[in-house]
């Protein structure tokens, strides 16, 4: 079975069945949910297929699971399943947790996880909701596949679907494209700067899945999400206060990738840790001894480091480590003109994972998302798109499927006429700004770009002429 092949949708609709026709007689015999899948029709399932209840704890764990990853029946059931598996979704974008977010399923995609022995393996991921004839929730599905078999370029069946999220007209990106291949097929750090939202996640994750460190874990750590004390257990690892024994993910990543998320946060003791990794390739779990270590180390952050390293706040040595390849991501304004290309891609990803016809999004509807602001960049495009995506029930997305947000905020750029002027002059400049916050659909910051003035000084003309809206 190739990637992509709709059976793989009609193994996750055949647990379905089998949980709808089974789930009377469960009730009625008194039988667990998990006896039931012990059955010979789970079992008969060419694909691996584990099930999680309400609280991710494995419910069910065929046969064929049982082969591919290593681990017995016995061994996983009660447990949360990224305990298990530790895949390279479990971490940022678990394809399971979406499905059980969203009640979208989500079709062939390539993930890498760890079997038993620690072992790469690589698998093709589908999901969807498991619910009772009563319609109740009880749980969710997973059926994977096997892509060792496959070949190379098989595996990472989304690696072109990844590539495709960074292609844009704008020069900046275009540029990135271009030195893609040459950073990825390198081992040397990488310094990934760019606002939130702007595709650091999906740059960094292309470099790991283009470069020979592919068939290996790549291990995301956000530095500003844990006070130092635990974000150096976090990373390094070793023994707590009670003697038990943590990994961590350096070790974790071990013939990967470290992506290191918000890299400026790091404390200047953690700083002088993560310099000795990236320059020595030596670590200290806590309570332990020095380890060697084997990461390509990717740093991500929202701002510039250089001010940080004049302020002192930053590490001159690691600055001068990470940056280099330095790698910049331009947020969604300064390239509107791919709002077009990145709505189509977005839409042919959901189409991959549902299977729904929805090809394409009207003019006017397109006008609108054109006109937005973003302030998260991308990842604002993105959310506004799968929502619409959801809501949709026909073949085109038109203005009424954005979200309310998004209306309103159209709604607010409405201007009134302008009043008040003391001179020709003001009259001839305020209808110029009118004509070109029309011709922009109400979007100030583009219409500042195009009058050579900063958007401050737009809205108080704005308030001066009487034309901002309350």
């Amino acid at each position: 079975m190739q990637p992509g092949n709709p059976s793989e949708g009609a193994s996750i609709r055949a647990v379905q069945n089998h949980v709808s026709s089974t789930a009377e007689s469960e009730r009625t015999e008194g039988a667990s949910i998990s006896s039931v899948w012990r059955g010979t029709i789970l079992d008969s399932i060419a694909d691996g297929v584990f099930t999680v209840d309400e609280a991710w704890r494995i419910t069910s764990f065929n046969r064929a699971a049982e082969t591919i990853t290593g681990y017995s029946r016995q061994q996983v059931m009660g447990r949360p399943c990224y305990e298990i598996f530790q895949t390279s979704l479990c971490q940022s974008n678990c394809a399971l947790k979406k499905t059980m977010d969203t009640g979208l399923p989500v079709i062939n995609v390539a993930v890498e996880a760890r079997g038993k022995g620690g072992e790469a393996l690589f698998l093709s991921v589908s999901t969807a909701i498991l619910q009772a004839p009563d319609g109740r929730r009880v749980g969710g599905v997973e059926t994977f596949r096997d892509l060792s078999s496959i070949g190379v370029a098989s595996r990472f069946s989304l690696e072109q679907s990844v590539l495709e999220g960074l292609v844009g007209r704008h020069p900046a990106m275009q540029g990135l494209a271009d030195r893609l291949p040459d950073v990825a097929g390198s081992d040397a750090p990488v310094l990934v700067e760019g606002p939130e939202g702007s595709g650091k996640t999906l740059l960094t994750r292309s470099l790991h899945e283009l470069s020979s460190r592919r068939l290996r874990p790549c291990v995301r750590v956000c530095c500003s999400a844990l006070p130092e004390s635990l974000l150096a257990f976090e990373l390094f690892g070793g023994r707590d206060h009670y003697g038990r024994e943590a990994v961590g993910r350096v070790r974790l990543a071990a013939g990967g990738s470290l992506v290191l998320d918000e890299v400026s946060a790091l404390s200047p003791g953690l700083q002088r840790q993560i310099l000795r990794l990236v320059r020595d390739q030596v670590f200290e779990p806590q309570a332990g001894a020095v380890r060697r270590a084997d990461v390509r180390v990717l740093a991500c952050s929202r701002t510039s480091l250089e001010p940080r390293v004049a302020s002192g706040s930053f590490l001159p040595e690691l600055f001068e480590h990470l940056r280099v390849v330095r790698m910049t991501m331009p947020s969604l304004m300064e390239r509107r003109e791919d709002i077009p290309r990145l709505a189509d891609h977005f839409l042919r990803v959901l189409r991959r994972r549902t299977g729904k016809a929805i090809r394409g999004v009207s003019e006017e509807a397109m006008s609108l998302l054109m006109s937005q602001e973003y302030p998260a960049n991308v990842r604002d495009l993105e959310n506004a798109i799968e929502h619409a995506f959801m809501v949709c029930h026909g073949e085109v997305i038109e203005p009424h499927h954005w979200p309310d947000s998004m209306l309103r905020k159209a709604e607010s750029y409405r201007l009134r006429e302008p009043v008040g002027f003391s001179n020709p002059r003001q009259a001839a400049e305020a209808e110029v700004i009118r004509q070109v916050l029309e011709r922009h659909r109400g979007n100030r910051l583009a219409a500042a770009r195009e009058l050579a003035m900063h958007r401050t000084t737009l809205w108080r003309k704005l308030k001066q002429y009487g034309m901002a809206s309350d």
